[in-house]
């Protein structure tokens, strides 16, 4: 017996939520671990060492660390996690999905200063790039315009 698909019936509606739901920084975290680590569904542990990381009280943590900068570090040490993960299944530490985003995340926050180190350098040179960029045309044309 086949079951019966239910039309939604204001899809309207539907269409909103999901956008609101994908620019929340934590769904996009989540829905993140989920693919890259291939887990259908996370444990209730997690979200709740999640808050606490996003409210600064996780052990050890000197600040809070916004999902934003978190996910940002994932994605670009993404590589560097793979790389760390091969070398211990290589010495017979391996670990389930949820075990190794709980290694994953003690590796990051253990990095996290050196993240804003660098978040802090990269906007430094944006400004320096666009303050250089801007053209004063009147240096150019050699007199003031009234």
């Amino acid at each position: 017996m086949l079951a019966k698909r239910i039309e939604n019936k204001h899809p309207e509606k539907d269409k909103s939520s999901k956008k609101r739901a994908s620019s929340d920084p934590r769904k996009l975290l989540t829905d993140y671990l989920m693919q890259a680590y291939d887990v259908i569904c996370l444990p209730k542990y997690i979200f709740v060492k999640l808050a606490s990381v996003y409210d600064g009280s996780y052990n050890g943590l000197r600040q809070p660390c916004p999902p934003e900068d978190l996910l940002s570090m994932w994605q670009q040490k993404q590589e560097y996690l793979n790389k760390v993960y091969a070398r211990n299944v290589q010495k017979g530490t391996e670990f389930t999905s949820v075990g190794r985003i709980n290694y994953d995340l003690a590796i990051l926050l253990n990095k996290y200063g050196d993240y804003l180190a660098w978040k802090e350098k990269q906007s430094l040179a944006m400004e320096k790039q666009q303050s250089a960029s801007q053209v004063d045309y009147e240096k150019i044309i050699g007199t003031k315009q009234p």
